[in-house]
């Protein structure tokens, strides 16, 4: 790896195998957007809220459970890990007919890329829980990008409404529109 994985607002693709580079130096989800859930970070109960809220929504939705139990599980370790190494950020959060869009950020200076991409592409140590957390989400996301710098860092995770082999046709496409 080179130090370009360094530099400040660089996007990543997360994988479960590591890091893929992105074009792009910002991550800005929602611009000029609704954003349809927002909540800060600051407790344990914060992420619980979050993570039962969500789920909430989306069996209301019509999402079906297999991808709403993938959903809480990857919201909740990224909330989780802004929480433990960052002290607290913020999740928001965008429905729309293709799926689910959820932001999670914090304030905290960087991650160390390089750390993360070898958590990421190696093997899980034994006894060892650090790197799981953001392997779990990106292995039930459909997509999640990466932003850190020395502002803070952002995750952005992407769910399919249509995952599962469910829709939520009739949430997303309300009667007579």
């Amino acid at each position: 790896m080179t130090d370009e994985r360094q530099q400040a607002g660089r996007l990543w693709q997360v994988l479960p195998t590591g890091l893929r580079p992105l074009d792009g130096d910002c991550l800005a989800p929602f611009p000029g957007l609704r954003i349809d859930y927002e909540r800060r970070i600051g407790s344990i109960a914060d992420v619980r809220s979050i993570r039962r809220e969500l789920g909430q929504r989306c069996l209301a939705m019509g999402y079906p459970p297999r991808l709403v139990w993938r959903i809480r599980v990857a919201v909740n370790e990224v909330a989780t890990n802004a929480l433990v190494y960052a002290g607290g950020g913020t999740c928001r959060v965008r429905w729309d007919e293709a799926g689910m869009y959820v932001w999670i950020a914090d304030n905290r200076a960087g991650l160390d890329v390089e750390g993360v991409h070898r958590l990421l592409k190696g093997p899980r140590r034994r006894g060892s829980w650090k790197g799981h957390g953001l392997r779990i989400a990106s292995s039930y996301a459909d997509s999640v990008v990466l932003a850190t710098g020395e502002k803070g860092t952002q995750l952005l995770l992407y769910f399919r409404a249509s995952q599962g082999g469910g829709y939520c046709y009739g949430a997303c496409h309300p009667a007579g529109a």
